[in-house]
């Protein structure tokens, strides 16, 4: 009998660092800074919410975000998201 679902902590059960990791680049460049490094990556990003990668982040690229800012962000992020994800189903 099936007792316990392990989910990583993007919720869903597929290996999706590289999206991720290509996400918060394009997030940065949007935002004029450039892409993050292999060391920033593992840093402020793996095993960390959206909302503490981000605000953690962006401090250590020196800039400030607004809570009404940061929340537009992770919108865009989840858009862009679920943008791959259809793009990459369809091929």
């Amino acid at each position: 009998m099936l007792r316990t679902i392990l989910l990583n902590l993007s919720g869903v059960i597929i290996n999706d660092e590289f999206i991720n990791r290509c996400l918060y680049d394009e997030l940065l460049l949007k935002e004029n800074l450039k892409p993050l490094t292999p060391k920033e990556y593992y840093q402020f990003c793996v095993g960390q919410s959206e909302h503490h990668a981000l605000v953690t982040l962006m401090e250590h690229r020196g800039r400030g975000i607004t809570p009404a800012y940061l929340e537009s962000l992770i919108e865009s992020k989840r858009k862009w998201y679920l943008q791959k994800l259809q793009t990459d189903i369809d091929k």
